[in-house]
Parts: C-alpha cells; sequence; structure tokens
C-alpha cells in the first residue's frame, strides 16, 4: 500500500476508530466467536489460522499493513471461521461492525478500497485452489517462494526473499508437511536454484525456479 494511499484511507476512518496495540500472540479475534469488530493494520502481521477439533493448524492468510480484518462479517455479525493472532506488535485501529459499514457508505474511497481488498484475497483464493489442483508439493513451495521473492539491485537481475522465511511458517501456509518443504528448499539450493545467503535467500535466475512448477 502507497503511503498516499494510506494517508487517504487514515483520513477517512482514524477520528472513528480505537487506536490499539496487540502484542505478540494476543489474538484479535478468536475461532468460533461473535464478530463485532473491525480491524484496520496500521503496522505488523497478524495471521489467520483455522483450528480443528483435533487440534490440527490450518493456516488461512496473513495481514498486514493496510489490510482489514473482519471483512467476511462486514453486514452481518456472524462466528469467526478462525482464530486471528499477532505475529509480532499489531498496531491497529478497531472500529465496530456497525460504525465500519457507516464509513463505507460516507467515503467512496474507503468503498472502493474494502472492494478491491475483497477482489484481491478472491483471486489469490482461486490462484491457490488453482495451484493445490495443479502442481506437484515441490512446485507449490517454488511458487510460494516465486511470491515472496523482489527484484534486487545487488544481485544484478535476481530476485531476494528477505527476511528468509520460517520452514515451519511455509509448510502451514501450504498445508505440505515441514520435513517436505525443508527437503525440498535443501534441494533447490543444491541445484543452484536459490542460493542461502545469511538472513535471506537468493534467486539469481527467476526462469530457473518458474521451471520447477511445471
Amino acid at each position: 500500500m502507497s503511503d498516499f494511499t494510506r494517508q487517504t484511507i487514515l483520513h477517512c476512518i482514524e477520528k472513528f476508530g480505537v487506536q490499539r496495540i496487540f502484542k505478540p500472540g494476543q489474538s484479535l479475534h478468536f475461532q468460533d466467536d461473535g464478530v463485532t469488530d473491525i480491524f484496520f493494520i496500521e503496522d505488523g502481521i497478524a495471521t489467520a489460522t483455522y483450528y480443528e477439533k483435533s487440534g490440527k493448524e490450518t493456516w488461512v492468510t496473513s495481514y498486514g499493513l493496510g489490510d482489514i480484518v473482519g471483512l467476511e462479517n462486514l453486514h452481518s455479525e456472524g462466528s469467526a471461521q478462525n482464530q486471528v493472532t499477532a505475529r509480532g506488535e499489531v498496531k491497529v485501529y478497531q472500529f465496530k461492525r456497525t460504525t465500519f459499514l457507516e464509513l463505507i457508505r460516507r467515503f467512496p474511497e474507503l468503498n472502493e478500497y474494502v472492494f478491491g481488498q475483497l477482489a484481491d484475497r478472491l483471486r489469490k483464493l482461486q490462484i491457490n485452489q488453482m495451484e493445490n489442483h495443479l502442481l506437484t508439493k515441490r512446485g507449490r513451495v517454488a511458487s510460494e517462494i516465486i511470491r515472496l521473492a523482489e527484484p534486487h539491485n545487488h544481485h544484478g537481475d535476481g530476485y531476494i526473499v528477505s527476511p528468509k522465511p520460517v520452514i515451519s511458517d511455509m509448510a502451514l501456509r501450504l498445508g505440505i508437511a515441514r520435513e517436505t518443504v525443508s527437503r525440498t528448499v535443501s534441494d533447490l539450493i543444491k541445484n543452484q536454484v536459490i542460493e542461502r545467503s545469511r538472513n535471506a535467500f537468493v534467486v539469481p535466475d527467476l526462469s530457473l525456479l518458474e521451471a520447477e512448477m511445471r
């Protein structure tokens, strides 16, 4: 999210919300609890996780700067389908659901912003469904590294993933056994598809990583 967009949205909402700070491990809301509040993330990262009765955890999504938590229950109060927890310190603006809905009606900029967030989440869901169906586990790991990679001037035409992703987090996001993800990453490093630096993965040639998805 650009600084301009952030300032525009904050100008619309900051007077109507309560600024809060969630500490690492603290939950914005719990699974199956009634959702009465909407959260606009000003800083930090929170993770949504689904817990089965057996205790198995399934990663759902992550929320970062500018993301809005609780949109799925915007028009009607319902139960949370997952638990949203702060990964580190998370700063938010918190709103009552009815208040945020009124703000959307009042500010066209916010209306457009919320629509864009919902469209982006739908697009990501469709991509995940296609990858789960079409790609091998190795291909899904490669796709996840590509998603995280950004151009890096110090590596010519290469890309970099920084900070280096935590294997257990990748496994949770992809729904793949941690051992499988670890073995795949090690093999990609061995074959020089990616390189391990101090706190990052370097991708010298993105096409080699893309080839792992075929």
